[in-house]
């Protein structure tokens, strides 16, 4: 198409608006997978502004594309010279491959020369988070393969492993949940990371009261002991003394007077030694009073804080090294792994 002649596309206008239809045009030749018309729109738009390529313009023709599955697209795109890290309203074409769980589309953009593969979104999530929050677990294992990033952290300092337990719509799926934890923690990823108010991922999966996480949690070792200040804390039964009170998973698990976690967690040797405060606040739940009552009333069992010890200096990949030491008995090393107890959760 001659630069001297005018162009439909960009010369009518939308009415009721000052601005040119080329945002429509190319962003619909992009969804439909029109290549033809949409490299004579892009070379109209390159004529008349060197700054096309970079603009939101673009970022939404990716979008568009990366929506639609078009590989093809995205590839005219790039080899037009489109800038692929461009961002529509906060997310890149990255982002939203991973939301519409195309590996196809993913796959490729991997590809790409200069991908910027952890950069975070609007949302505060690079594409490692947001697979992790909506359980791609195969978008997941690629951008890991692809060497993305799994200690990053967004402005709350949350990291991939804690969007495995704060997913973006209702709840995942447990079978997912627990391919992405297991990726991510194979990968490297610190179970025991703390966000800026200090919560871990137990503490997200207590104060959600999902036990599939609380269970993977303890069967790696997670730390029992750390110490946090939710920010959001639902009202509970602490609701009635000032906020700000650190929270260890235990004392978390009280506050939300949910017995079955505080008799996993005694029982997996976390320390009841200092929460004989909280019985005046729980009375009215008297399974769980009387639960406290009697655990702060003797001494924890040698046994458990034997085996406290051990685990803490085990740390992660407890079962690969437990395994290892073939000198103790098998009954020895199911009660360094909690077997027995996780079975009885």
């Amino acid at each position: 198409m001659a630069a001297d002649q005018s162009c439909f596309f960009f010369d009518q206008a939308r009415r009721g608006t000052h601005r040119s239809p080329l945002v429509s045009f190319i962003s619909m030749a992009a969804r439909f997978g029109d290549v033809n018309t949409l490299n004579k729109l892009l070379q109209e738009a390159i004529d008349g502004d060197s700054g096309f390529l970079t603009s939101p313009t673009i970022g939404l023709a990716l979008k568009r594309a990366t929506q639609a599955g078009h590989v093809h697209v995205l590839r005219c795109l790039v080899d037009a010279g489109a800038d692929i890290n461009t961002k529509f309203k906060g997310a890149s074409a990255l982002h939203e491959a991973v939301k519409v769980n195309d590996q196809d589309v993913l796959s490729y953009l991997l590809s790409v020369p200069g991908m910027k593969k952890n950069k975070l979104s609007t949302a505060q999530k690079t594409p490692v988070m947001e697979a992790a929050c909506r359980g791609r677990v195969q978008c997941l294992s690629m951008l890991l393969a692809a060497g993305c990033r799994i200690d990053r952290r967004n402005a709350r300092g949350l990291t991939a492993l804690h969007y495995c337990l704060i997913p973006s719509i209702g709840t995942l799926d447990s079978e997912d949940m627990n391919a992405c934890l297991n990726l991510l923690y194979e990968a490297g990823s610190d179970i025991n990371a703390q966000d800026t108010y200090g919560s871990t991922p137990l503490h997200i999966a207590i104060a959600t009261e999902n036990l599939e996480a609380v269970l993977w949690l303890l069967r790696h070792n997670c730390d029992l002991e750390l110490e946090a200040q939710p920010l959001d804390l639902a009202p509970g039964v602490f609701s009635r003394i000032e906020r700000g009170v650190p929270m260890t998973p235990l004392l978390l698990a009280i506050h939300f007077s949910n017995r079955r976690f505080v008799q996993l967690l005694v029982a997996c040797g976390a320390s009841y030694r200092n929460v004989g405060w909280t019985l005046p606040y729980c009375q009215q739940y008297e399974l769980l009073h009387a639960f406290l009552t009697h655990c702060t009333a003797v001494p924890s069992p040698l046994q458990i804080l034997c085996r406290c010890a051990l685990r803490g200096v085990l740390k992660q990949d407890i079962e690969v090294k437990v395994s290892k030491l073939t000198c103790l008995p098998l009954s020895v090393q199911r009660f360094l792994l909690l077997t027995e107890e996780l079975q009885r959760a």
